[in-house]
């Protein structure tokens, strides 16, 4: 079967397939052996009965239209592999000539049936020196400062405060708990808070009304409104009656930075086992952070380099899925729809998708460049890997049907790790490329 290039401009192709009586003929028999399975002829084992007769029985008006198809199908294949091309979408096809059959559907032994096939296919580009950019970029060098550590210690020691009763008026610094309530809303139930005094955010001169009083005292003021604040933006409160009951004060107190202290936050040692432990893990924290920004800066010096024509197709699948992220996030996150998110930050649906596309583009993009190096490379993931990938994921749901919704099938959650794997092969291999900062 003959077939040549009519148009391929971007990521769209045109062919032009010639089916000739002979390819009609293989194709022909091809759909009569099938159909030959599938019916019975009295006298004949299914797939035993002469093709002719199963051509009788079923009707060439039937069997030349599906035999057509078939050779369009088998042409369209033959094509893709000797062109090497990579399709994205399945081909429309419009007869531009045919007299194979005449109308009572006669075989024409010098009839042909010319046909136009367009579809989408994977860009074809020229990768840049990707090599020579990633040793362009250097790692920096990972230290660890004794004062990082210190501050990590201290943090773990103002997460265990120790609370010591007092029995003296309150004062900046003491840990107080308060219960609140006003007349202007008296169908409010109290409010109950506790903080350390001085450093809650709390309306004007509350803070301050606190300061001296005693345990189990109360206290009623009036506290003036900010007119950005939600009473001022919502209720139009201006100024307000607070009544406030001083519960108890306390004092904080926390641990000292011993081998005792260490010891209670775990398998420790002693403080210096401690103190090494968290050295260790702010330096694998540097040293994935430092990683994933040379794997950044490589890919995007790559991507500059780099001319693709991006398939409409492929952008147009990956708006879908970033607008879904956007939309389980803010569903999951923060218990609100697009729309009302959109009305919030004063976006049009329009502005946003806008916005989505140079996402969904940029994704498009580092996509395809990271597919060619791993073929170039031949990065490619084992299915003992994307099993355990697999395996992975799905410890993350917990049911079967969130499984389903966020996966659809096994197979499509295959694809999806495969896709993960290669992508972070390729960065790797990246990475490994670029030169440490020390190094000339």
């Amino acid at each position: 079967m003959e077939f040549k290039v009519l148009k391929e401009k971007k990521s769209k192709i045109e062919l032009e397939l010639k089916i000739q009586k002979e390819d009609f003929e293989k194709s022909l028999e091809k759909v009569l052996t099938k159909l030959s399975q599938e019916i019975q002829i009295e006298g004949f084992r299914k797939g035993k009965a002469p093709l002719k007769l199963v051509l009788e029985r079923v009707g060439k008006e039937k069997v030349y239209p599906e035999a057509l198809e078939e050779a369009i199908k088998e042409g369209y294949l033959s094509a893709i592999e000797k062109l090497k091309l990579q399709p994205i979408s399945l081909p429309s096809a419009e007869i531009l000539e045919i007299d194979l059959f005449n109308s009572e559907f006669s075989l024409n032994p010098e009839g042909k049936a010319l046909i136009k096939l367009s579809f989408e296919i994977y860009p074809r580009f020229e990768l840049p020196n990707y090599r020579e950019i990633a040793k362009s970029v250097k790692k920096r060098k990972i230290e660890v400062k004794e004062e990082e550590v210190d501050k990590v210690l201290e943090d773990l020691r103002k997460m265990r405060p120790q609370y010591i009763p007092l029995q003296k008026p309150a004062q900046e610094g003491d840990f107080v708990e308060v219960e609140f309530s006003s007349s202007d809303f008296p169908e409010q139930k109290k409010v109950q808070d506790a903080f350390v005094l001085g450093k809650a955010k709390l309306l004007p001169g509350v803070e301050s009304a606190l300061i001296g009083m005693r345990a189990g005292e109360t206290k009623t003021i009036k506290v003036k409104v900010p007119q950005d604040h939600f009473l001022a933006k919502e209720q139009g409160k201006e100024e307000i009656n607070l009544k406030i009951f001083l519960k108890d004060i306390k004092k904080v107190v926390f641990p000292e930075l011993t081998d005792d202290f260490a010891k209670s936050l775990g398998n420790f040692e002693n403080l210096e086992a401690l103190k090494r432990s968290v050295k260790e893990g702010l330096t694998l924290e540097k040293e994935t952070k430092e990683s994933q920004r040379v794997k950044e800066e490589i890919l995007q010096k790559v991507v500059e380099k780099t001319k693709i024509d991006l398939p409409e197709t492929l952008v147009t699948k990956e708006l879908e899925r970033v607008k879904k992220e956007v939309e389980t996030y803010l569903k999951e996150g923060f218990k609100k729809d697009l729309e009302s998110y959109l009305q919030e930050v004063k976006k049009s649906k329009e502005e946003f998708e806008k916005e989505l596309k140079k996402q969904a583009e940029k994704r498009v993009k580092y996509y395809l460049i990271l597919t060619k190096i791993a073929e170039v490379e031949n990065l490619y993931p084992t299915e003992e890997e994307v099993e355990q990938e697999a395996q992975e994921r799905l410890k993350e749901v917990s049911s079967v049907k969130e499984a389903e919704e966020k996966f659809k099938d096994p197979e499509n959650l295959k694809a999806i790790c495969r896709e993960y794997l290669l992508q972070q092969k390729v960065l790797e291999f990246l990475e490994s490329l670029a030169q440490n900062e020390n190094k000339n």
